[in-house]
């Protein structure tokens, strides 16, 4: 019978994920990342082949959180003023996490802020006041 994988692509994402999350990527290492999820560092490098692949996906997640978590919250219904309103709201509420996205630059130049900027261009293309 063949064993079933225990350490999946999904559990080390989600792990490395929580330790970004929680520390920021000070602590962001193969032994760091298969401490907290209980494993050597074996399953992290034969799922990604490497840490910055596994950081790439982390990017990746990231922006998924803050498209469908973070920018998409209605306050006032005016879909642009809402957008920047959420922006403010997360910096208050995750200051730690914020700092590690948009202050600190470990994506990259400025990855995030790019990503930011052109989520809010796609939206202002779609908003009635600004055509």
């Amino acid at each position: 019978m063949v064993r079933k994988k225990q350490i999946t692509r999904e559990r080390i994402l989600t792990g490395a994920y929580q330790l970004v999350v929680a520390q920021g990527f000070t602590h962001f290492t193969a032994r760091n990342v298969a401490h907290a999820i209980h494993c050597s560092t074996q399953p992290l490098y034969q799922e990604f082949g490497s840490m910055a692949n596994l950081k790439q996906a982390i990017l990746l997640k990231l922006q998924h959180y803050l498209v469908n978590e973070v920018y998409n919250r209605q306050v006032t219904g005016d879909r642009m003023l809402d957008m920047a309103l959420d922006y403010i709201k997360f910096a208050q509420d995750n200051p730690e996490l914020y700092h590690v996205i948009f202050v600190e630059d470990h994506f990259g130049t400025n990855a995030m802020h790019d990503f930011t900027y052109c989520y809010g261009q796609r939206l202002l293309a779609h908003y009635k006041p600004a055509k």
